[in-house]
């Protein structure tokens, strides 16, 4: 029997009556509209009534069924995919969907008979491999479920995604001491699946009542340290709480693990929206895993819908070992939502939280850093620091972003010393060498070492405008004006819209004589929108040329080579 569940009747008749009587027209390009933005709310609203004047849009029909999925909104795409299908349509998304109904029914002989119909039921032949193996599983066919899945561990490449799921099939059945033993397999592997594979191990030995050998197993392959999520998996195991939500206990719990393996293989191949189909089903599945959860919210971030990766990261409850990353996930999806604040908020309350764990501290100065807010990013960055010095763990990133904010407070010597600690962390990290070079440069102080520094960080970075504009301003504040042109027009080459790359090639064509060119290059720098302080000087420049700017600030004259004059 096909399932309405959050599909209204009204809508789902309109699919299957009698024709369309108005013309669906404008909201089908408001609908596509929507689609390209990735705005998929929007789109169902718009796709809907565009089905109801015109049910035989197979298109639009396809485009709801997308949309549905993007949304979480399964149960409300499952009839849609299975209407879709009777009418012929078997397209990657129809199916799968199809498929997903078949499973949560547990309609498992279903299951084999669609996947049986190749002609009609197209998938990756990969797919349908392991999903019969499941199915067959699912109608108490173990044999032929593990003979499936013995020939996917024979081809090279496969065999640890095989064992992964043999493993599932025994936990599915409660057969913990045989999935314990083909889980012992992943101890000495390397790939995508192992650490999933050794912490659903620790889990089992905590659910089969051995917590004091789980924890062991944890200690010995998991590098603890400061990971907050390390911490909340030994409180919770003291405690025997759970440490992996969603640890599967049935066949369509565990079927999840196709849908979430598969998508992690593929997210770097392909385009997100084809990883998020398979990302939204394992949740569906599993609506328990916040592992899953955080992949979804991680996926939906890449198409730009921060809301509603906002909306999974809400469900990961607190005592999940994985609350603490997905606050630093959530704040960071609010930051590029335009949240700035309330980002801001959330990193607060966490590090009141957890004040011993740096990781929130440290991204809470990186937030305010940006927000140009340095008096309050500092002590931030100080705490976080700390502690990470305490472990002998400090990162180049680190102390780079804390010299940074000193060099903005002008605390000049504190982000001297910042930055070189990060240059001993990381000696040809290119950012460093170029902030610290230039800065230098921009101080009159140590230039010989600041031009080292900038000529070593291009040879490392050669195509970074900044980092070429540096090279170029350097030679101009050392005198050097005709060798700095062509430094400084690469520069505006690869920066072309940068205000202060075009501002310094305007200066040096002004002191080589170019003068036409230095007012171009000057009023092009004030067409993007240069700092206020910038564009006055620009401005001032354009009145009276560089050289009255030079004295009225007091600053030395533009070095004149009297031999070659």
């Amino acid at each position: 029997m096909q399932r309405i569940f959050g599909l209204s009747l009204a809508f789902l008749s309109a699919l299957t009556g009698s024709g369309a009587s108005s013309d669906a027209s404008g909201p089908y390009l408001a609908a596509q509209s929507a689609m390209r933005a990735n705005d998929f709310a929007l789109a169902t609203q718009y796709q809907s009534r565009v089905l109801t004047m015109d049910r035989d849009n197979d298109a639009t029909m396809r485009d709801l069924l997308f949309s549905y999925v993007a949304l979480g909104r399964l149960r409300d795409a499952i009839p849609v995919a299975n209407l879709y299908s009777e009418r012929g349509a078997h397209d990657f998304v129809t199916n799968l969907i199809v498929l997903l109904g078949l499973i949560e029914d547990e309609d498992f002989a279903g299951l084999t008979a669609a996947l049986e119909n190749e002609d009609e039921f197209a998938l990756n032949p990969f797919i349908r491999e392991v999903v019969m193996a499941w199915a067959e599983h699912g109608q108490g066919n173990a044999k032929a479920a593990q003979r499936i899945i013995d020939d996917i561990s024979g081809r090279p490449g496969f065999e640890t995604f095989a064992a992964f799921h043999r493993a599932m099939m025994y936990l599915a059945d409660g057969k913990n001491e045989d999935a314990l033993a083909v889980l012992d397999g992943f101890n000495n592997t390397a790939g995508i699946l192992t650490d999933r594979a050794l912490l659903i191990k620790t889990a089992l030995l905590q659910r089969m009542g051995q917590s004091e050998q789980a924890r062991a197993f944890f200690d010995t392959k998991f590098s603890v340290g400061s990971s907050p999520e390390s911490a909340a998996i030994l409180r919770n195991l003291d405690r025997n709480e759970p440490i992996v939500s969603g640890l599967p206990r049935t066949v369509s719990q565990a079927m999840s693990e196709i849908f979430f393996t598969l998508a992690l293989f593929i997210q770097e191949q392909v385009d997100p929206s084809a990883t998020l189909v398979y990302a939204r089903i394992a949740e569906a599945l599993n609506p328990q895993s916040a592992e899953i959860k955080l992949f979804v919210a991680d996926v939906l971030e890449e198409l730009d819908q921060y809301n509603l990766a906002l909306r999974v990261y809400q469900k990961i409850e607190t005592e999940d070992p994985k609350y603490y990353t997905s606050q630093i996930a959530k704040a960071g999806a609010m930051r590029r939502s335009d949240r700035v604040d309330d980002g801001i908020d959330v990193l607060n309350n966490l590090a009141s939280a957890y004040p011993d764990v740096p990781v929130a501290h440290a991204t809470l100065g990186d937030f305010l850093r940006r927000q140009e807010r340095y008096d309050e990013a500092l002590p931030a960055y100080n705490a976080a620091i700390s502690m990470y010095e305490a472990q002998n763990n400090v990162r180049w990133q680190l102390y780079y972003a804390r010299g940074i904010t000193h060099e903005r407070l002008k605390t000049w010597p504190n982000a001297d010393q910042d930055f070189r600690s990060a240059l001993a962390l990381n000696p040809d990290q290119a950012s460093v060498l170029n902030y610290l070079g230039y800065s230098l440069i921009e101080r009159g102080e140590k230039l010989d070492e600041a031009m080292e520094m900038i000529t070593k960080a291009v040879e490392i970075e050669p195509n970074s405008g900044y980092i070429v504009d540096s090279l170029g301003w350097g030679k101009f504040r050392l005198g050097q004006y005709e060798d700095a042109v062509p430094d400084l027009e690469r520069a505006a080459e690869l920066m072309a819209t940068d205000p202060i790359v075009n501002d310094h090639l305007g200066d040096a064509y002004w002191a080589v004589g170019r003068k036409n060119e230095a007012r171009f290059q000057w009023r092009r720098a004030l067409s993007f929108n240069p700092e206020e302080i910038e564009e006055t000087r620009i401005l001032r420049k354009l009145e009276v040329g560089l050289d009255q700017v030079l004295s009225e600030e007091g600053k030395p004259a533009l070095y004149v080579d009297t031999q070659d004059n």
